[in-house]
């Protein structure tokens, strides 16, 4: 049997579930709620999400700015929970501070639940390859030490995203 994936409506699983007396909930596992595009509504949006049945929000950093502002809106918020971590477009600012910085958000605050979004980018990213690979497995390595998982970007880069993965194998994805 080959799996499928199927894209619904929250709003129509919400109203099967009520319908039906199910119980379970929707996880959004990669939103980006920092970005600008939400400022001005972040209330409306939560608010929104629940009425579609969404109970959980990953809120997914891409830089140091981004993964301060998740970890500030997952503490402000019940709903959310927050990643710290460097995208491919950001990878070459990676230092050790900003590492620790990350290391710190996570021990302090059971709502940080992951290193990411991390990873390369072959298609669309400025930063040369090898900048990329180098903050991927830096990111990776403070995974293992801190025992949590990685959300992974990957855009063209499958033989090197894979290969470097391989590198950890402790590390869940």
């Amino acid at each position: 049997m080959k799996p499928f994936s199927c894209c619904l409506n929250p709003t129509v699983i919400a109203f099967v579930c009520q319908v039906f007396e199910l119980n379970f909930m929707i996880i959004d596992t990669h939103a980006h709620l920092m970005f600008e595009e939400f400022s001005d509504d972040i209330e409306g949006v939560l608010e929104r999400a629940r009425v579609a049945g969404v109970g959980k929000i990953i809120n997914i950093a891409c830089d140091l700015k981004g993964a301060k502002q998740a970890v500030a809106m997952a503490d402000a918020h019940e709903e959310l929970y927050a990643t710290v971590g460097l995208h491919p477009y950001e990878s070459a600012s990676i230092n050790g501070e900003m590492l620790a910085k990350f290391g710190e958000w996570i021990a302090d605050n059971e709502k940080v639940v992951a290193i990411g979004e991390c990873g390369l980018d072959y298609a669309k990213c400025e930063v040369p390859p090898e900048d990329q690979k180098k903050a991927f497995r830096m990111q990776l390595d403070l995974a293992s030490e801190l025992e949590v998982p990685v959300v992974v970007h990957n855009r063209e880069a499958d033989e090197d995203t894979l290969a470097i993965l391989q590198e950890f194998p402790d590390v869940k994805v």
